[in-house]
């Protein structure tokens, strides 16, 4: 069983994992013990806790931002943005490091923007589950099993 979260009531609810809709996130939201999944179009965001980045972070971010610009079209700034919003940027960062170069490992076996785009969410879902729940939060259309199975491997494998 699954727990899910609910912004707008409070209320968290177990259910099934192949009951888990598409798209939603694992998050530690403040006030709830352990992680939950959130639909990530009910979260608000945080307010800035950092107000600089030190030069070794905002090169990693530059480079994060370099490889996902095909699908996220967002400025140095709003990426700094984000990153200034969580507790721990240099974990996030590091995440989000180890997205871009799983990413880069495999992009060019990819001739289609639309696989490219699939492989984007993917790496999206990575970022926000438990590796025992891609498989539930991410169904392939463009991409063959094979080559999913192998992303979410170099994704999850000990750094």
């Amino acid at each position: 069983m699954e727990r899910i979260y609910d912004p707008e009531t409070g209320e968290v609810e177990a259910i099934p994992l192949s009951s888990l809709k598409k798209g939603w996130v694992h998050a530690d939201v403040e006030g709830i013990e352990g992680y939950v999944w959130v639909d990530p179009n009910k979260l608000q965001l945080s307010p800035i806790v950092h107000e600089h980045l030190d030069d070794a972070l905002v090169a990693a971010i530059q480079e994060i931002r370099e490889t996902f610009l095909e699908h996220r079209n967002i400025t140095l700034a709003e990426w700094e943005d984000g990153f200034k919003r969580d507790q721990n940027p240099a974990s996030e960062v590091s995440l989000w490091l180890n997205a871009a170069k799983t990413y880069a490992a495999v992009v060019d076996e990819l001739t289609t923007s639309e696989a490219r785009d699939e492989l984007y969410t993917l790496i999206i879902v990575c970022l926000n589950s438990p590796a025992h729940a891609v498989k539930s939060a991410f169904q392939p259309s463009a991409l063959e099993l094979g080559f999913v199975k192998r992303v979410t491997s170099i994704f999850y494998a000990p750094r």
